[in-house]
């Protein structure tokens, strides 16, 4: 039965994996949860019952998708600064007049 968890808590990981590395961040509670709950019904179980070939594939999953989680956490905030900078930004095209002067035309926001 432990054997079976397992290859499905493996399997949340991969689909947590995929979801990052598509920008999938919707899927991420629910995948979440299933890993929890499996995680959570695991524990009496793996004290009896292990295979260190599977738990040490879900270890380095798990590895691999928190370096992800961080790097999406990353682009996300570096993400939210640029737009933040954008917005607060508000920039006049300057351009020349019939005069030869400088001079501003409406304000654009960015």
């Amino acid at each position: 039965m432990a054997h079976q968890k397992l290859d499905d808590f493996a399997a949340l990981l991969e689909e947590e994996m995929e979801a990052l590395r598509t920008g999938n961040l919707k899927a991420l509670p629910n995948l979440s949860e299933k890993k929890t709950d499996i995680w959570t019904s695991l524990e009496a179980e793996l004290i009896c019952e292990t295979d260190p070939v599977l738990l040490d594939r879900i270890q380095k999953n798990a590895r691999r998708n928190v370096r992800l989680l961080i790097a999406a956490q990353r682009g996300l905030a570096e993400g939210m600064r640029k737009a933040n900078r954008m917005k607060n930004k508000s920039r006049r095209l300057v351009t020349y007049g019939p005069d030869g002067q400088k001079q501003s035309i409406g304000r654009h926001s960015f």
